[in-house]
């Protein structure tokens, strides 16, 4: 037998696949941006970050001032000797611990008021030797009291920006947008992958069933095909004749009226509210079970009920509707 005089209804539709491969592409795209993500680290503003041994930044727009000349406790001159305070680009007040070549670098700015500088660092709970001689360095340098230990966290926060002695495991603020987009990109790899396996799987069938015909069967069918009686819904893959009922979506099925003991209609609802799918579903002797019709867009309905008033007039031997008593006279048909 010939597989394309049957192409045309088990071709794969071009729609379905169109957006299988738009799918696959966005799924292959979002793994880049994801990837990219992951790999990136994010820091967070040091005056935002309420948490020791996160990852920290800012952008700084004045040079430091040593926090050591303003300790008033004994021995705090070592424990203070890396430590400075500086304003930043969003006017908050920062202290840093800075190495002596971070140090150096920004001293070297030219004008840092209008050549900013970004540090990224760790952030650490400010000690309270750290704080007071903070709050002494910044009211030194505004000639006037601005901060004391009672309006401290207004101005310079609870933590420092550490760029030396930085921990092992410095850790980072979570990236929501990637997780969400993690999440996404499962559903267009199901979506895309998923619709073009489908697609093949569905054609693959279609074909067994189609070199599963006898040779005087086919022409039978095709034969039925080209008579003027038969009835045709194209875009459902939906074909009527005297003797058949071809139904190729989503994969192929060829069945005889005579060989239908049991009918009935049913509808699909999404979420039990919205009617997403009317179909016919028959049950033969061989103890198969179809549906048919599915392909017939909702709004058609009237195509609908002339397939199932056909399907009716065809199958007068058999039982139609669904009920408990159908139920159980087909149950008793199977266990012939």
């Amino acid at each position: 037998m010939k597989d394309n005089d049957f192409t045309k209804m088990i071709k794969i539709n071009k729609k379905h696949l169109i957006m299988g491969i738009i799918f696959s592409i966005l799924f292959i795209v979002s793994l880049v941006i994801i990837n990219d993500n992951l790999n990136s680290q994010k820091f967070v503003h040091l005056f935002k970050e309420k948490k020791e041994n996160y990852a920290v930044y800012i952008i700084i727009n004045s040079y430091p001032v040593s926090l050591q000349e303003n300790c008033e406790e004994e021995n705090c001159g070592k424990e203070l000797a890396s430590y400075y305070i500086v304003t930043d680009i969003d006017n908050y007040i920062d202290v840093l611990n800075l190495s002596e070549e971070k140090y150096n670098e920004i001293m070297a700015i030219e004008n840092i008021e209008d050549n900013p500088i970004l540090i990224k660092g760790t952030s650490k709970k400010m000690t309270s030797k750290i704080a007071t001689s903070a709050i002494k360095a910044y009211n030194k340098k505004a000639e006037k009291e601005v901060i004391n230990k009672e309006n401290q966290n207004k101005y310079i926060g609870e933590y420092t920006l550490e760029t030396i002695n930085i921990p092992e495991e410095v850790k980072y603020e979570h990236n929501y947008p990637t997780y969400i987009l993690v999440g996404l990109s499962f559903l267009m790899f199901l979506a895309g992958f998923g619709t073009i396996f489908m697609l093949l799987k569905n054609k693959s069938k279609s074909k067994e069933v189609i070199e599963s015909l006898d040779e005087q069967k086919e022409k039978n069918i095709l034969k039925e095909l080209e008579k003027e009686s038969a009835i045709k819904y194209e875009k459902a893959r939906l074909y009527l004749t005297d003797t058949y009922i071809i139904d190729a979506n989503p994969v192929l099925k060829i069945i005889k009226y005579s060989d239908i003991v049991w009918f009935y209609k049913k509808e699909t609802k999404d979420y039990g509210i919205f009617l997403s799918k009317r179909s016919v579903i028959a049950f033969d002797k061989s103890k198969n079970n179809y549906e048919i019709a599915s392909g017939i867009k909702v709004r058609n309905k009237k195509d609908f009920e002339n397939v199932y008033n056909i399907v009716k007039e065809k199958c007068k031997k058999a039982m139609e509707g669904y009920s408990e008593e159908n139920v159980e006279k087909y149950i008793k048909i199977l266990k012939k």
